[in-house]
């Protein structure tokens, strides 16, 4: 190893540096069997996996997509591809279908590292895709052999990197095109996870609690590389479980979480008395999520912690924030934090009073700060940063003390159980079924805090429509979270003079009398192969 310094903005370098300096600390802990990696175990996992990829062709500036649930070998496969310069890409697990085909196509990775459990959906998509890729197989009957390819691979350090190269791609919903992907530098991935430690007072005596996959910025990087840059740790559970979630907080002590506002009113509507216990005996002092007022309030009564709020997007970076003790409103996702400027605009660019709702733009006072842009779609990231403003698509209000306030949406995108999803996606994979001409997707309120996604469909002339059939076809090529609800049969779709859709008609008239709502019909969507049943 090299001297490499503490306050690099690479995370590469950052590693080295801490297994270099505090190798024995524990950087990792899975709740899944109890077993723990410290910075020096992670360095060395990570080098070997660098050594895999590049036998199998990888090099600075591939693309590696990962396709794994929690785990260890998720981290040495993302900080290995970084080791050697190449670009590690992480997917979400249920994809499937043409939302799989999709980002193999257009990010074309060298090497795609996937589950044992997902190969098969795997080489579904790939046998339609247009690209060719090494594939390193990841759990169940290939452990053994991956243990022996990496037990054999020679180690590589990490290259030398600078904050301006790209770091990895997160995905981010379409909205008139399926979804994109945001190329971070190391500036970026730098500056998330140093806010989320100085604004939450993060050091190393933390244990940051993980229980949202690692492919979602919210694990990845508020949690892993905030603890990566703190020096402390980082709990990793498999999944999120209402039930489990106290007592792993507690068993492993944690003092700090990052959780999706559904979680929390999951939590807070469910909470049994062994689950209060479990509470009562942790060590949790901050709890990260966006809330409304009266969930806040209720937290704030119920489990007295005040929940810390934060907006941000993964195609620019963290915007405003809260900390613990600011005196926050309920309801505020923060203040602007110090990287960003920002205004607040009405649909003809002018600036909005306080207390009115207008779409945030923002823009970095460095530029190695935020996303490089989208990659190979330039005229989307052009049209996202007009006038030298990164548009963000979302309405806010701010009040006179410069507190600011979610207000909903003006893009054509949703978000349902924690995850965005592409209006795009669900309106392909409904017309793939053959039965329906044309297709409005648009959110409605969810009682659980996020959307539930409805269709508009003018069915094909001659056709009677099998709304269970219908629902079946998209679930086929959707994952679980973005499979409809609400399924409306209308004679037409609202649209413009120049014939196109107009959706705030849709979402405005709310659950309608003819909608068809497929939880009352009994028609379930589960995670499983066999996703569609009916009670």
């Amino acid at each position: 190893m090299s001297a490499v310094s503490a306050s690099s903005p690479v995370a590469t370098a950052r590693l080295e540096w801490c297994a270099e300096n505090i190798g024995d600390r524990e950087f990792l802990r899975w709740t899944a069997n109890g077993e723990s990696t410290s910075y020096a175990d992670m360095y060395d996992v990570a080098s070997r996996w660098a050594g895999l990829l590049r036998s199998r062709g990888v090099a600075r500036g591939d693309r590696v997509l990962i396709m794994l649930h929690n785990c260890l070998d998720f981290l040495g496969a993302h900080f290995g591809a970084q080791f050697l310069g190449a670009v590690p890409v992480p997917v979400n697990t249920e994809l499937r279908g043409e939302t799989l085909r999709h980002p193999l196509t257009l990010f074309a990775p060298a090497a795609v590292v996937v589950g044992a459990d997902l190969a098969e959906t795997l080489a579904q998509a790939a046998s339609e895709a247009t690209c060719d890729f090494a594939v390193l197989e990841v759990g169940a009957g290939a452990s053994s052999e991956l243990d022996g390819l990496l037990r054999a691979a020679e180690p590589v350090a990490p290259l030398e990197l600078t904050a301006s190269d790209p770091s990895l791609i997160m995905s981010t919903s379409g909205t008139t095109g399926p979804s994109k992907g945001t190329v971070w530098n190391y500036g970026t991935l730098n500056l998330w996870a140093n806010l989320y430690r100085d604004h939450l007072g993060r050091d190393e005596t933390d244990r940051i609690y993980c229980c949202t996959p690692l492919f979602h910025a919210n694990s990845l990087c508020t949690s892993v590389m905030a603890a990566l840059n703190a020096g402390g740790s980082a709990v990793i559970a498999e999944r999120f479980s209402v039930s489990g979630f106290w007592s792993d907080i507690a068993d492993n002590g944690a003092t700090s979480t990052p959780l999706i506002g559904a979680m929390i009113e999951m939590l807070l509507r469910t909470e049994t008395p062994q689950m209060a216990a479990d509470r009562a005996r942790s060590s949790i002092r901050c709890i990260l999520g966006a809330c409304p007022p009266a969930t806040h309030l209720e937290v704030e009564r119920s489990w007295g912690i005040t929940p810390v709020s934060a907006y941000g997007l993964t195609d620019f970076g963290s915007i405003t924030h809260t900390s613990p003790g600011d005196g926050a409103p309920a309801g505020t996702v923060g203040k602007v934090v110090s990287a960003y400027e920002v205004r607040l605009i009405d649909a003809d660019g002018a600036d909005v009073p306080d207390g009115v709702a207008g779409e945030l733009i923002a823009r970095p006072r460095d530029p190695a700060t935020i996303p490089d842009g989208y990659f190979r779609m330039p005229e989307a990231t052009l049209e996202s940063r007009k006038d030298l403003w990164f548009h963000t698509g979302d309405l806010l209000k701010r009040d006179a003390e410069g507190w600011f306030y979610f207000a909903g949406r003006v893009k054509d995108s949703m978000r349902r159980r924690g995850e965005n999803v592409s209006a795009y996606d669900v309106e392909t994979a409904i017309l793939g079924s053959g039965q329906v001409a044309e297709v409005a997707a648009y959110p409605l309120p969810s009682s659980e805090g996020d959307d539930e996604i409805a269709v508009a469909v003018v069915v094909n002339p001659g056709t009677e429509l099998d709304r269970a059939e219908l629902i079946e076809a998209a679930a086929r090529e959707l994952p679980y979270f973005a499979v409809p609800r609400y399924v409306r049969v209308v004679d037409r779709l609202p649209k413009t003079p120049t014939q196109k859709v107009q959706k705030a008609p849709l979402r405005d008239a709310g659950i309608t009398t003819d909608m068809w709502d497929r939880v009352a019909a009994g028609v379930e969507v589960t995670r499983n192969r066999d996703r569609v049943s009916a009670r």
